[in-house]
């Protein structure tokens, strides 16, 4: 399946974690934030800000930011890859509570 139509749960995120996940990113802490960058440098090197902005700001997507080098349906996939990275992370490291 091509990365463009991966959903999360395509990723392995339950669907009751997903809305967690989300709720999570708009309160992050400092070590979360830097989980989160990193996950985003790892899944859209050089997209990282606009897609931690669109995680972190409620209400804040793709045509909100704006002068997004890339187009809608492939900064939604890349913001779907950090998510589940991120939740793969979170977990890796014990902050994720099952």
């Amino acid at each position: 399946m091509r990365m463009r139509y991966k959903s999360l749960s395509d990723y392995g995120i339950p669907d009751q974690d997903q809305k967690s996940l989300l709720k999570r990113c708009a309160h992050l802490d400092n070590d979360e934030k830097k989980i989160l960058e990193a996950a985003a440098l790892s899944a859209a090197p050089g997209l990282e800000k606009y897609i931690i902005r669109s995680i972190t700001e409620p209400g804040m997507g793709y045509r909100s930011i704006g002068d997004i080098p890339i187009g809608e349906d492939d900064f939604y996939a890349y913001r779907r890859k950090t998510l589940a990275i991120f939740y793969d992370r979170l977990r890796l490291f014990g902050c994720w509570k099952d």
